[in-house]
């Protein structure tokens, strides 16, 4: 019998709260005590009911968005300001809520795009300046590893094989300039400009061992834009030059018995290319890019899916995964990573990433972060903070670990041309940027 009793008042109060949701003056009543008491949940259901029948008014709709932007949950109360505008589209507290509920699920340009149109109170309120320049950042760092001063001195040579050669990549120092513009509030320009100053010591063996070490130089520039659309279209492009220089050591092997050590320099000239698009719905962005490169004798053609997500409706904490295809010249390589981020403190936000595959010649940020390291990485995992000191500087400390993979080349009378043979090594790097937010 209380089996049947808690069914038949079930049934009551649902059929009750359906005829409250086909009256409008009990909605605006009962959602008034939703509001004032802070029950979002309940507000949210009758809500949901009251659409679900035709019903949609400017304070169900404000009620409804102020209390999920008091949940912090952004993503949800947009689309209820976005509507409430649509019914009095000058209300200046609903545009001051839907402003920072842009700004925090990461929608800065429509959050400018709002303010532009305001007057100077609302756009001095929200803290609104039209400035061509978003920010500038000035980086540097430097990798270590102990690659060259715990194989220098080993023999290279394996079981079968008569001689050797291959070279010893050591630490790697760099620094760089990022510039970004402003065109338009959904338009942005990117720069960027970079210098890598480069150890390594080439080495071949035989009846004699050869030694050598060099300091080589790079640069990297490259430029982007990116557009958001009024229907929440990324789209964005970007394109890369690289001037590498190395020195290739190989053996003369022809005469076995006098065996020739060679150097050869190295200067190459690249160039990148690549295309993304995505679609932000509610929490979510996917997205696809397309790459193109010469970074090697050989071309490379990328192709790359992403998922960016923000599983709580705010960007207190989010996520990135990715998955790619590369080939390069005639060599097959797949790329995973995964990027977890959020805010740490009041002033300080994380980002973690861990990366799997065979990163040798792989892009990201459309070319601006390009792996065209002599030695492939094979993995990385690393943490970086964003430190905000005051109202426009902001530190970046960073740190990567990183397993990486170096070659010797084994040569022998049956084999003249030569044997690769891989070896795994580990290498840490740490960096530092300094950023000012315009």
């Amino acid at each position: 019998m209380r089996i049947i009793a808690i069914i038949i008042l079930w049934l009551s109060y649902a059929s009750l709260f359906a005829q409250t949701c086909m009256n409008r003056d009990e909605i605006d009543k009962q959602s008034f005590h939703f509001y004032m008491e802070k029950d979002y949940p309940s507000l949210k259901s009758l809500t949901a009911c009251a659409l679900a029948n035709g019903i949609d008014f400017f304070y169900l709709r404000t009620r409804t968005g102020i209390l999920a932007y008091e949940e912090k949950k952004y993503e949800e109360a947009i689309p209820h300001f976005e509507k409430a505008l649509e019914f009095f589209p000058n209300d200046p507290i609903t545009k001051e809520y839907l402003y920072f509920s842009y700004i925090f699920t990461n929608r800065v340009d429509f959050a400018r795009q709002l303010a532009v149109k305001e007057n100077d109170v609302f756009q001095k309120k929200v803290g609104y300046a039209k400035k061509p320049f978003v920010q500038i950042a000035l980086t540097g760092g430097i990798t270590l590893t102990d690659n060259i001063a715990d194989n220098k001195g080993e023999n290279h040579i394996s079981t079968g094989f008569n001689a050797a050669s291959g070279v010893l990549n050591g630490n790697v120092a760099f620094m760089g300039i990022n510039l970004e513009n402003r065109i338009k509030e959904k338009v942005h320009l990117y720069h960027q400009f970079s210098l890598f100053s480069t150890q390594s010591v080439n080495f071949g063996e035989s009846n004699e061992k050869w030694l050598t070490e060099h300091n080589n130089s790079n640069l990297q520039y490259n430029i982007g834009m990116s557009h958001t659309t009024k229907k929440d279209w990324n789209i964005s492009a970007g394109l890369g030059y690289f001037r590498t220089s190395n020195y290739l050591p190989y053996l003369n092997t022809e005469n076995t018995s006098q065996v020739e050590f060679l150097e050869q320099k190295s200067v190459s000239n690249s160039f990148m290319g690549s295309f993304y698009v995505g679609k932000r719905f509610k929490g979510i962005q996917p997205g696809i890019s397309l790459s193109f490169s010469n970074l090697a004798p050989d071309q490379q053609i990328q192709v790359e899916a992403s998922l960016l997500y923000y599983p709580f409706q705010n960007n207190h904490f989010y996520g990135m995964t990715t998955a790619a295809f590369l080939k390069n010249g005639t060599q097959q390589q797949y790329v995973v990573s995964q990027k977890i981020g959020g805010k740490l403190l009041q002033k300080i936000w994380y980002q973690a990433e861990f990366m799997y595959g065979n990163l040798s010649n792989y892009q990201q940020s459309n070319t601006f972060l390009t792996y065209n390291t002599f030695d492939p990485i094979l993995l990385l995992a690393g943490i970086n903070f964003d430190i905000h000191a005051g109202k426009h500087f902001v530190f970046n400390p960073g740190y990567n670990f990183r397993q990486k993979e170096r070659s010797t080349l084994q040569y022998s009378a049956e084999t003249p041309l030569g044997i690769i043979q891989t070896q795994t090594y580990f290498d840490h790097l740490i960096k530092m940027s300094l950023q000012w937010n315009f």
